[in-house]
């Protein structure tokens, strides 16, 4: 992973200088958990009970923020050496005090597959990627309304 992070972290560098040269930002998103199963296989159904689900649908806050603490301080390290470059981290939408969930606190399936967010997914996403537009002055808070656009 190291020589490929390193490549990945220098094209990133380069478009975000191709890019300022032209005044715009560029923005990159941290990592999302890796799941190991489609939600739908970690959904209690009439079928498969909650104590039939594998135990890896639940992952550890912990060793996801390690698996991707590498990725996550390369983009860090390329952004401080932007103006225009900044790293969005939706870690703390889906991993709580100590685990990661593919499901909202309703129990709604927030991605499509095990790395894709479905619309519920993006929508949870809003709030704080508003929030981190609004913060780096990307964006004007008149620009944004507090709802999603359906």
């Amino acid at each position: 992973q190291g020589e490929a992070l390193n490549a990945y972290t220098q094209e990133l560098q380069e478009v975000a200088q191709a890019l300022s040269r032209r005044g715009i930002s560029l923005v990159v998103q941290a990592p999302l958990p890796d799941w190991k199963h489609l939600p739908h296989e970690c959904q209690p159904e009439w079928f498969r009970t909650a104590i039939a689900l594998p135990k890896s649908c639940k992952l550890s806050a912990a060793s996801e923020s390690a698996r991707r603490l590498s990725i996550l301080t390369a983009f860090q390290q390329a952004a401080a050496t932007s103006d225009n470059l900044y790293v969005f981290d939706p870690f703390s939408v889906f991993c709580h005090s100590k685990n990661c969930s593919p499901f909202s606190d309703e129990g709604v399936p927030l991605f499509k597959d095990d790395d894709h967010l479905n619309n519920y997914g993006a929508e949870a996403l809003y709030p704080d990627f508003a929030e981190f537009l609004r913060q780096h002055a990307l964006i004007a808070v008149a620009d944004l309304e507090d709802e999603p656009i359906r």
